[in-house]
């Protein structure tokens, strides 16, 4: 049995192992892990039950040291947004604007100047012109990517999902 999960929790994964274990060894037999293994909150973590043996594993290479971001929420008319996403980008970056619906997308996407690069992803796309503009999204600020001087990316939350990109700021 495999499960993957990026938003699994702890007790959840816990309740999971210990079914598993009691239905495949009946309950007759106690589950072998290190001390403190149900409040493990590692990310990422892969547990393996070998046998009676649960192991865990997060080491996965080198940790990257941590950032201090500023978080603020923003509820201003999309002509304010677009300034404030200029004035960050504008000696050059990549610039991420989620929104809520597919409408506040295009009414965004509709104000973005000529003189910036405008990427536009959303749930309403057809499934071969998402898949295609999440490539383009990818090559354009994927990982190892030669990234544009100056780029700002707009959609919902289909930004989210299983995409590695890197914004340099995000509204």
């Amino acid at each position: 049995v495999v499960i993957l999960s990026a938003t699994l929790p702890k007790e959840k994964r816990n309740s999971l192992i210990q079914y598993y274990f009691a239905g495949k060894y009946d309950c007759e037999d106690e589950l072998q892990a290190d001390e403190g293994w149900e409040s493990n909150q590692a990310y990422p973590l892969l547990s393996i039950l070998d046998g009676q043996k649960l192991h865990q594993y997060d080491n996965f290479g080198p940790k990257v040291e941590p950032r201090e971001i500023q978080v603020s929420y923003i509820n201003d008319e999309p002509t304010e947004v677009l300034a404030k996403v200029n004035d960050k980008i504008k000696d050059g970056g990549i610039a991420g604007i989620i929104v809520n619906t597919v409408k506040r997308t295009q009414e965004f996407a509709g104000l973005v100047g000529q003189d910036c690069q405008c990427l536009v992803l959303h749930s309403a796309f057809l499934a071969t012109d998402r898949s295609r503009l999440e490539k383009e999204l990818q090559s354009l600020i994927g990982k190892k990517e030669e990234r544009p001087d100056k780029l700002i990316v707009i959609g919902t939350q289909v930004l989210e999902q299983s995409l590695d990109i890197d914004f340099d700021v995000m509204f």
